[in-house]
């Protein structure tokens, strides 16, 4: 990022897994990501772990929390629905039976527990229509992701492919 000046990036959550886990001290020692300004992680479930994993691990290099940015893309829409950038990942944290119910419902816990869920916000739908659904009854419900726009493919209809988008969709389509 330094040696060529670059402050925009994007990966997908693997991608800084990856380099949370494999980078030495040695590659670490020298490192100068303090220019580095907007880390975009999207395009699979973004995991609350891994961005404070990845934060931790490359601030001794000048890496700044508030540059990760998660978001949430597909292919059909020409990669980026939604992120919000220059602010520290929002995570809230819900419960989880209530969740695997079909409600969202935010707890106080200040850990993660085996009944609590953290769910990263992936930001602001800029642009698009997006709204989540059941698409088995199509009735308003925590179990997919719709979006409509002009960079949406035309004719998506992809019901039942794994979005997983918030950790709290299952599939993903075309409104029409």
């Amino acid at each position: 990022m330094d040696k060529h000046d670059l402050a925009w990036s994007a990966a997908p959550n693997f991608a800084y897994d990856l380099c949370t886990r494999t980078v030495t001290d040695e590659q670490l020692d020298g490192l100068n990501l303090s220019r580095w300004r907007y880390a975009a992680n999207g395009s699979e479930p973004v995991h609350a772990g891994t961005l404070d994993a990845f934060a931790k691990r490359f601030a001794p290099a000048g890496f700044r929390q508030e540059t990760l940015n998660p978001c949430y893309g597909l292919a059909e829409a020409t990669v980026f629905v939604s992120g919000t950038g220059c602010r520290r990942p929002v995570i809230p944290r819900v419960d989880e039976a209530a969740l695997s119910a079909g409600t969202l419902t935010m707890t106080n816990a200040s850990a993660r527990t085996p009944a609590t869920r953290d769910l990263v916000n992936c930001g602001i739908v800029r642009d698009l229509a997006a709204r989540m659904k059941d698409f088995h009854s199509w009735r308003h419900h925590v179990d997919g992701v719709t979006v409509r726009g002009k960079g949406v493919e035309d004719g998506l209809a992809m019901l039942g492919v794994a979005a997983d988008a918030l950790g709290l969709a299952t599939s993903f389509g075309r409104l029409h």
